[in-house]
């Protein structure tokens, strides 16, 4: 991705240090009252003059220790204290100093106003960027190179208990299927609600309430509740994506904002500054972005987001992984969409609200794969398509016993599952020989998943379309994968 700087913020673009980190204790004690004066100079001095910001930082905390401190002193040495911290590069200690100023030394209005002119801003939403139906498609990359993953954000409007709220919905395909639901109020945009649907962590619900400051978290699969009560507005961390295109476009703006990690139950503090405005091209072509660092503690993340009237995020950088924007679009739920493959002759109707991934095919130089990912069901879906040469189980000219040898090896495979007494059955697809399975897996009599499966048989090609997921998200779910499955055609 080519990058054209514009320009540079005045500000430091440091590393963020972790939060509450332990204060240096100068190495002997400050002479007191009298010689205060002069260790302040002499700490400016080292601040000013030499950059030895660890000496200055020791400096101005034995100024702070001493006895019998004149206040006007006092509010001068921790403002600068609190700035050797922010030349450091750790801006949560910086923060936390210059917060200091105004309960300790109300008075020094010099020092306090000058504190709060470098404190981050409380958020307050400056701008309203969302449309309904916008979906972004976005792909992961390792350091390597190596494609780590997709994930597709989708945005659309929703009503509960007279409530309007915008319903996003992040679908993450990389090693496991993951599904984060945000609820938002549209006039507000504070966090209502937020979901979790993990392969790995499991169904996880979160209301939030009082304004942000409670939140009850739902863990369904054990029947367990907990509420917790914040100081502060907190919002959901997955939305942070959403709000961060709201800021108003201005180098130096920074803000803080608590975040809530709903699988971790944890509040985080996160500061937020816009520390440049560049040229980038990416798939929307060149285009005006700002760069927004996100510091948590010692942690620092990049966004990039567009500075038009849609803000579209084209570039997260986390560690070392970069998420870059693929294609942006309108959905539309009505709209019928046709694949056709560039790889073999065939295609097949899909409705636009879901979002094809092709995906590799591992060491299989034949294989075409391709997940779907929807907005609105949390199912697995993926449709395969090979040579017959490459099945090894057709009988020639026998449909039946083809199916019977596939059936039997389906049934190992999804040994937890009960197909009934009779596994599968036999219809025509567009001209072409097909076989539909269904099964059930239960837990304590109860059906807890379902598994459907199309087979389709062709003179060349074999065709496969696979559906797992909860009887909750079935009916949808299950009707897509009729209408993908009855449409496959050569």
């Amino acid at each position: 991705m080519k990058i054209n700087h514009i320009s540079k913020s005045v500000l430091s673009i440091v590393a963020a240090g972790a939060i509450g980190v332990s204060a240096l204790v100068a190495e002997s004690p400050l002479e007191p009252a009298g010689n205060v004066a002069d260790q302040l100079e002499e700490a400016i001095f080292l601040q000013e003059a030499e950059s030895n910001l660890e000496e200055a930082i020791k400096k101005y905390q034995a100024i702070l220790e001493a006895e019998s401190l004149v206040r006007t002193i006092a509010a001068e040495a921790q403002y600068r204290l609190a700035e050797c911290y922010w030349e450091q590069g750790n801006k949560s200690q910086a923060f936390l100093e210059f917060g200091k100023l105004e309960g300790l030394y109300p008075e020094e209005e010099r020092w306090v106003l000058a504190a709060k002119e470098r404190l981050p801003e409380v958020f307050e939403p400056a701008f309203d960027p969302f449309v309904e139906g916008e979906r972004f498609k976005y792909k992961y990359t390792l350091p390597t190179g190596k494609p780590a993953g997709y994930s597709v954000s989708t945005l659309s409007l929703v009503e509960r208990d007279g409530q309007s709220l915008w319903h996003l919905e992040h679908r993450v395909l990389a090693g496991e299927q993951r599904i984060a639901t945000i609820e938002f109020d549209t006039e507000s945009f504070d966090t209502v609600y937020c979901g979790l649907v993990s392969e790995n962590l499991g169904v996880i619900n979160t209301d939030f309430s009082n304004g942000g400051k409670l939140a009850t978290v739902e863990y369904p699969e054990v029947d367990e509740i907990k509420e917790l009560f914040f100081q502060g507005k907190t919002y959901e961390n997955d939305h942070a994506q959403s709000l961060v295109r709201q800021f108003p476009v201005e180098i130096g703006y920074s803000t803080e904002m608590n975040l809530f990690v709903h699988y971790t139950t944890m509040q985080i503090s996160v500061t937020f500054e816009i520390v440049d405005i560049l040229e980038m091209d990416t798939v929307l072509g060149v285009v005006e972005c700002y760069h927004v660092e996100a510091n948590v503690g010692n942690m620092k993340q990049s966004i990039f987001i567009t500075t038009n009237d849609r803000r579209i995020p084209v570039l997260m950088k986390v560690g070392g992984i970069s998420v870059e924007l693929m294609k942006s679009d309108i959905f539309d739920e009505d709209k019928v969409r046709t694949y056709t493959s560039d790889k073999y002759d065939y295609s097949f109707d899909y409705s636009d609200n879901l979002t094809l991934v092709e995906r590799g095919a591992g060491k299989s130089e034949t294989l075409e794969r391709i997940n779907f990912l929807a907005p609105t069901f949390p199912t697995r879906l993926e449709a395969q398509a090979n040579l017959n040469e490459e099945l090894g189980l057709i009988v020639p000219g026998d449909f039946e016993a083809t199916i019977k040898a596939l059936s039997e090896r389906e049934m190992k495979k999804w040994k937890d599952f009960d197909f009934g007494d009779e596994p599968y059955q036999l219809r025509k697809v567009n001209g072409m020989d097909a076989a539909f399975f269904d099964a059930t897996r239960e837990s304590e009599g109860e059906i807890v998943e379902k598994f459907s499966a199309c087979f389709i048989l062709s003179d060349t090609m074999h065709y496969s379309l696979t559906l797992k997921g909860e009887p909750r998200d079935w009916s949808e779910s299950h009707s897509e994968f009729l209408n993908i499955a009855e449409s496959i055609s050569e």
